[in-house]
């Protein structure tokens, strides 16, 4: 074997046939040749020209005759390796390359032209010899157009890169001389020897102060959104507190212009709320500093209200809405327009927005919100801002949910024992350790005639199956512990499936191991369904897909005092509600929206239940979903159960309802699928 380094682009030599061995080009192969427009070159295998074309021979300023049975590298340069065979290389390179404008095939015609090529490749049987047909096409001005538009970009990129370092270092080093100029401006307008007219001019430096603030502000902001390092913080914060503050921000300049300023947040919207403070505050000034600016009589108000809500999150509208000028209806579309479309870049929306509203904007879209705008031409402005939160009570709540409870854990195994003891301490709860059920009982029994009985059990006996059995059993039998909460940790092997974990009411089934959070999640879990009327079992399934969260529900029903019973007892389980008035409304709404479940009247005008369900199930059908549809009807005969189902209805209440019946039903369908997603039989 030779010790030459193998090269993958040396091709395979074969022995060339002589150019007299090789067959004519006869009609019509021959006409058809010299008649192709493009350039074209026949070439035999070891790379010698067979023949060209007269555009070929134009191109490369050759004429058939002094290059045939030549190779054509004099013409393409190929790398020595080829040993001048051009459709070789040709076919190689333009394999490897996948961008033939950026690194195009290079002809030399003569001493100073050079030529870009595009070349396409394809085989032409002369007799039995495969011969390759070369197309070439001149792309030299292309070639060096695209040079010329890189190295504008190039130098764009480079301009573009020192505006942002330029306007970084404004950002930075303006804070300090203007906090000196505000400091020295605020003493001297506290001056009392002041004369009318230096006070005057002194207040006109404090309102120049205040626009070069705002002009520091948007330099600052700009900067950062240009930024790659731009973040988003999360911390929980008051939504009326964020107000406050930039009602405290623009009342000077309200006062300064005789201007109402007034800040309205409705009682819906959540106390707590997890999200960026800041950025929201820094969205409400922008636009707050455009309304102020288009203002000059009347006023500027800014409202907040929760546009949906569940336990975990909250949609908040916030609303700035001014008497200014407004806008044209013209203008007002265009707007809306750059707004709406996504491929608009924040360049194009400074130029056409302006910088309040650009900065706003792409702050809003950043956190997976929307800003629409509302104008009228010499009435005002309106921009309003739909931002969704996640809930910040909710977290509280948990933490409080879980400070101060009494757990009872059951192991016999020590070394299980330290990892949840910590858990304890962490979440401020009380733990005590016991390893036998006879044990067991004997304390949740002591500790039940007290003011702080245990409120649930853990039971991980390490195989004991018996045991555990017994222990839940013997819970369950005494009217004193029927409220402590049962969370049960089994092996794979220990036989302990969900069916029989439901028939032993156990709270919730936990296969190990378990983790801290999967752990702190169970005690949670169990401590909502020791309250239900009819507990359902709670899995690790169930728990790792987030089922447990807030339940949101459709309401459809044509009278307004059914509509508000019926939200009275969705709110007392916890359950959200979006209402409609008739089934045409609900379709609309269902394939808009997910809902876990709806409450369908079935007598509406317009479209009723049952037919409404219909369209619900066939559109359900192709998209592979399944609602759960509860019928509403002031008609319990079995002839009214029977349409529901036909219908497709899950089940059926009678109107009004009560909470707990809808919760029997709701647990019973929940349990239902439990059980068919593990594959469980009837």
């Amino acid at each position: 074997m030779s010790d030459e380094p193998s090269n993958p682009l040396r091709p395979v030599l074969e022995e060339p046939p002589a150019l007299e061995e090789l067959p004519v080009l006869e009609e019509p192969a021959l006409s058809l040749f010299l008649g192709i427009t493009d350039a074209a070159i026949l070439f035999v295998p070891d790379g010698r020209v067979f023949a060209t074309n007269s555009a070929a021979e134009q191109l490369f300023g050759v004429s058939e005759g002094a290059v045939r049975g030549q190779l054509f590298d004099r013409i393409i340069p190929c790398p020595r390796e080829y040993a001048g065979n051009v459709p070789r290389y040709v076919a190689d390179f333009c394999e490897a390359n996948s961008e033939p404008f950026s690194h195009p095939v290079v002809a030399l015609c003569g001493t100073q032209t050079r030529l870009s090529l595009l070349v396409r490749r394809t085989s032409l049987m002369l007799g039995a010899v495969a011969c390759s047909l070369l197309f070439f096409q001149d792309i030299s001005e292309l070639v060096e157009s695209q040079r010329l538009l890189q190295q504008k970009v190039t130098n764009s990129a480079g301009l573009s890169a020192a505006k942002s370092r330029f306007l970084s270092h404004l950002a930075g080093n303006m804070p300090r001389p203007l906090a000196v100029l505000r400091g020295v401006l605020r003493q001297q307008l506290d001056g009392e020897s002041n004369s009318p007219q230096l006070h005057q001019e002194l207040a006109l430096g404090w309102q120049a102060l205040g626009e070069l603030q705002k002009l520091h502000s948007e330099i600052s902001d700009f900067s950062q959104l240009e930024s790659n390092h731009f973040e988003f913080q999360l911390a929980c914060f008051n939504a009326r507190f964020v107000i406050d503050g930039l009602l405290e921000h623009f009342q000077e300049q309200a006062n300064r212009y005789n201007l109402e300023f007034a800040t309205l947040v409705a009682p819906s919207v959540p106390e707590f709320l997890i999200g960026d403070p800041d950025r929201l505050q820094q969205i409400l000034r922008c636009l707050l500093a455009e309304s102020f600016r288009s203002t000059t009589e009347g006023g500027v108000t800014i409202r907040a209200q929760c546009l949906a809500e569940t336990d975990t999150h909250a949609t908040i509208e916030f609303e700035i809405s001014d008497t200014g000028q407004g806008l044209s209806d013209r203008v007002r579309k265009d707007y809306q327009a750059l707004l709406e479309n996504p491929r608009t870049s924040f360049a194009d929306q400074l130029g056409e927005l302006g910088v309040g509203i650009a900065i706003a904007n792409e702050l809003i879209g950043r956190m997976g919100g929307r800003l629409t705008l509302r104008s009228t031409e010499n009435v005002g402005t309106t921009y309003a801002v739909s931002l969704k939160f996640e809930q910040g009570e909710r977290l509280q709540n948990e933490v409080r949910q879980l400070t101060g409870r009494r757990a009872l854990f059951v192991n016999d195994v020590l070394s299980d024992r330290a990892w949840m003891t910590d858990i304890c301490k962490v979440e401020r709860m009380q733990c005590e350790w016991v390893g036998t059920c006879e044990h067991a009982v004997k304390r949740l029994c002591q500790e039940s005639a007290t003011l702080t009985p245990f409120d649930f059990v853990v039971i991980d006996l390490h195989g004991l199956k018996t045991e555990g059995a017994l222990l839940i059993e013997e819970i369950h039998s005494r009217e004193e512990l029927k409220s402590t909460a049962i969370v049960m940790l089994v092996d794979a092997n220990e036989g302990i499936t969900p069916v029989v974990a439901s028939s032993m009411r156990v709270n919730v089934l936990l296969a190990k191991p378990v983790g801290k959070n999967l752990m702190l999640q169970a005690l949670r879990a169990a401590l909502v369904q020791r309250r239900q009327a009819q507990p359902m079992l709670v899995t690790q399934h169930l728990l790792n897909a987030g089922e447990l969260r807030a339940q949101r529900s459709l309401l459809v029903d044509d009278n307004e005092v059914n509509q508000i019973i019926a939200k009275g007892a969705l709110r007392r389980l916890g359950i959200t509600a979006d209402v409609t008035n008739n089934g045409e409304e609900a379709i609309d709404a269902v394939r808009d929206n997910q809902y876990d479940f709806i409450l369908m009247d079935c007598e509406m005008p317009i479209m009723d239940g049952f037919e409404a369900t219909r369209l619900i199930r066939a559109w359900e059908q192709k998209c592979g979903r399944h609602t759960t549809i509860i019928a509403l009807t002031a008609n319990s005969s079995d002839e009214i159960y029977r349409q529901c189902l036909q219908a497709g209805m899950d089940d059926f209440m009678q109107k009004p309802f009560r909470a707990d019946q809808l919760q029997a039903i709701l647990d019973r369908i929940a349990r239902q699928r439990i059980e068919a997603s593990q594959g469980i039989g009837g």
